[in-house]
């Protein structure tokens, strides 16, 4: 049994030695920790001078932290506390410091443990060797002050520099230093800066101009300052910008450069002082939007004639539309103009500023100026056109077009366009060829006004044209004075005015029988009755069913009567068959002859207006004329009132006037014209048949010397 004096003493020095131990591995595990703690805060101080720091680099230093600090303590900490110390080890460690107990502390404890290997040792020596080894233990004292106290030195030289060198920033910057020590464990704390930046430009902007980037600065910043800016084009390499004090307000100031323009998305960033953007801000660069398209329509006044009539359409429905070369305008009084517009990108505004007056200057003068009319144009359901109305008058010389996109960006420079109030053109009208009676019988010139037989029918042809419209017609003639030899001229009687009354196209309708085609051919339709048409002809088809080729057109030209009872038509090709439903003939007015296509020569048509072949697009009478015989029984005296009697050698001079649409007062005075003169010599027959003769005779001698001419130079 070990004397309790020698356990005792050697429990006093294993409780010493791992004190000591415990001392120097926290020792140990502190100055890793302060390190750590110091290294990281730099690095975060020095990220922060750029940037934010991002959180994941806060979290992984946090956790590299925690890994060495728990391996630290294990190894420095826990290990050597739970490190095995017996009895035998401590008295190996004194006899090494303590040398005079020649191996009898040792062999004291060793032999005298439970189940010590005592075989061939007498117990009375053990018992004297264990008595030396108590005595001399009492000689020596406490064993605990045999342990290793240099441990404490170590321990103080290691954490002494450490706290010294970390220690005077936290002295120095206390605040600062808290702040990325509590930064270390994940705490929401912001680093403090003598100014903060921001950054407070526009977040998209136009591609192809100068980008002006602002920041707003806030704390201690002096308008003498420059800062850096830092911009990244997407793609490239980042350039430096000087930061420079623009102006300032309540909320701080702002300080900015101007970048050059770039296509492509950037990011940028800025320093000033010890303050620098949280983080890089993203630019995006956007087109501005253009107008691609400035189609303009000028609806003609309603007197010009109207479009048929069709359900939930209004009168300006119905007026007709003329396009606009390239949007520029021109029209006649009482005409409204309509502009649409498009873009090459979505749109949210659209404006159409109507000009008073040639050569304004930039917008904002020209938005400030009496002359211009800001309107608001109906952006359409595909947001990327717009379109709008106005009257035309003289007020207006010019609009032009500013669209907006969801940027608020407009484009720039706006379309400029001309717009033109211009008098209403009058009327053309214009006397047809002179020919005899017969067709197949007339000369091959021009003859100016045939003789007419004394109390025959002067045979007047004319052809009208109107871009807005024809009105109505009249016949104006008066019959010459013959001037005496020796006798002053005699004066000019006043022309007598008779109207021309308007003739409709002679139509008739019939019951179709069938209407069958084969694919690529004209089709044919069967009449139940004869039908009496002729090619050229118009025919409408009206309620033939199982012929869905005709939709909307339904007005064809008859191409070939094959039988009194079927005709084809040109432009209808189907394959199959229809039945049933009428056909309507409408005459063709033909203009080269005053007459409809197909009329006798002798039939009259005193003034035709020619609808138009596609009402719902194109307006009618631009086109008309007539063949009117003016009876010389009946020409009037303009004094007297009374039928002329008219003798041989009498010359009736005779014009046609033709009138525009009518219309109210407020759109002014219809305009007219009037063709050229034309005079015819009043004959008896005998005198009619000799000249007749004479001018069959000049056709003739015409005819051979064409021919002669023809033969001298070879084909």
């Amino acid at each position: 049994m070990v004397p309790s004096s020698i356990k005792s003493n050697l429990a006093g020095l294993r409780l010493r030695e791992r004190l000591l131990t415990f001392v120097w591995g926290v020792a140990c595990w502190v100055a890793i920790l302060i390190v750590l703690l110091f290294l990281f805060s730099l690095v975060d101080w020095l990220i922060d001078r750029r940037r934010d720091t991002p959180f994941a680099v806060l979290l992984g230093m946090f956790f590299v932290k925690a890994v060495v600090a728990g391996l630290a303590g294990i190894l420095f900490i826990l290990l050597p506390q739970i490190r095995r110390m017996p009895d035998s080890l401590m008295a190996l460690w004194v006899e090494a410091k303590k040398p005079k107990f020649e191996h009898r502390l040792i062999s004291a404890v060793q032999l005298n443990e439970p189940g010590a290997d005592t075989v061939g040792m007498s117990r009375e020596l053990i018992g004297v060797v264990t008595g030396e080894a108590e005595k001399l233990t009492q000689k020596v004292g406490a064993f605990s002050a045999l342990a290793d106290h240099r441990r404490l030195i170590y321990s103080v030289c290691v954490l002494f520099p450490i706290v010294l060198v970390c220690g005077c920033p936290v002295a120095i910057w206390p605040g600062m230093a808290m702040r990325l020590i509590g930064r270390q464990f994940l705490l929401p704390i912001e680093i403090p800066h003598s100014v903060t930046l921001e950054g407070a430009s526009q977040h998209v902007w136009p591609i192809g101009e100068d980008i002006p980037i602002q920041i707003r600065v806030r704390g201690e910043y002096a308008q003498d300052m420059v800062g850096v800016l830092y911009v990244t084009p997407d793609g490239e390499s980042t350039q430096r910008y000087d930061l420079k004090f623009l102006k300032a307000d309540d909320d701080g100031a702002l300080f900015g450069t101007f970048v050059k323009p770039s296509s492509v998305d950037l990011v940028y960033s800025a320093r000033l002082a010890d303050g620098r953007t949280k983080r890089p801000t993203e630019m995006k660069l956007v087109a501005r939007p253009i107008v691609t398209a400035n189609n303009a329509f000028v609806q003609l006044p309603a007197y010009c004639g109207l479009k048929p009539e069709k359900p939930n359409m209004t009168i300006d429905d119905r007026r007709y539309e003329v396009p606009q070369a390239r949007g520029d305008v021109v029209g006649i009084r009482g005409s409204t103009v309509r502009v649409d517009i498009q873009a090459q990108k979505k749109i949210v505004k659209a404006w159409i500023e109507l000009l008073g007056e040639p050569g304004l200057g930039p917008k904002g003068a020209e938005a400030a100026n009496a002359n211009v009319d800001r309107r608001r144009m109906a952006v359409g359901s595909d947001e990327i056109s717009a379109s709008a109305r106005f009257d035309l008058t003289d007020r207006v010389v010019g609009y032009r077009i500013i669209v907006e996109d969801e940027h608020g960006f407009e484009n720039v420079p706006p379309p400029r366009r001309t717009v033109g109030l211009v008098p209403e053109d009058a009327p053309t009208v214009s006397l047809l060829r002179d020919t005899f009676t017969d067709t197949r019988k007339r000369a091959d010139f021009d003859l100016e006004g045939l003789p007419v037989i004394l109390g025959g029918n002067i045979r007047i042809t004319y052809v009208c044209y109107g871009n807005y419209g024809l009105g109505k017609a009249q016949v104006m003639y008066r019959v010459l004075k013959k001037h005496e030899s020796g006798n002053e001229p005699a004066d000019e009687d006043a022309w007598i005015t008779a109207p021309l009354p308007e003739v409709p196209a002679p139509s008739a309708f019939g019951v179709i029988e069938s209407v069958e085609g084969v694919e690529g051919q004209s089709a044919v339709v069967t009449t139940k009755e004869n039908h009496r048409l002729r090619a050229g002809e118009l025919v409408l088809l009206v309620d033939v069913e199982g012929v869905p080729e005709i939709g909307d057109k339904k007005t064809f030209t008859i191409d070939e009567v094959k039988s009194p009872t079927s005709f084809s038509l040109k432009e209808l090709r189907t394959a199959g068959k229809g039945k049933g439903g009428l056909f309507v003939w409408m005459a063709v007015f033909n203009p080269t002859t005053g007459a409809f296509r197909h009329s006798d020569f002798d039939q009259q048509v005193q003034f035709h207006a020619m609808p138009s072949a596609q009402p719902d697009s194109n307006l009618g009478r631009t086109v008309g004329g007539g063949r009117y015989f003016l009876d010389t029984n009946g020409l009037l005296d303009r004094k007297t009132g009374k039928a002329l009697t008219l003798k041989s050698g009498d010359q009736i001079e005779y014009c046609i006037k033709v009138h525009a649409a009518s219309r109210e007062p407020k759109y002014g005075d219809v305009p007219f014209a009037v063709s050229e003169t034309r005079v015819s010599t009043v004959m008896t027959v005998t005198e009619w048949l000799a000249w007749q003769s004479q001018v069959n005779n000049q056709d003739a001698k015409i005819k051979e010397l064409k021919a002669h001419q023809e033969g001298v130079f070879p084909k």
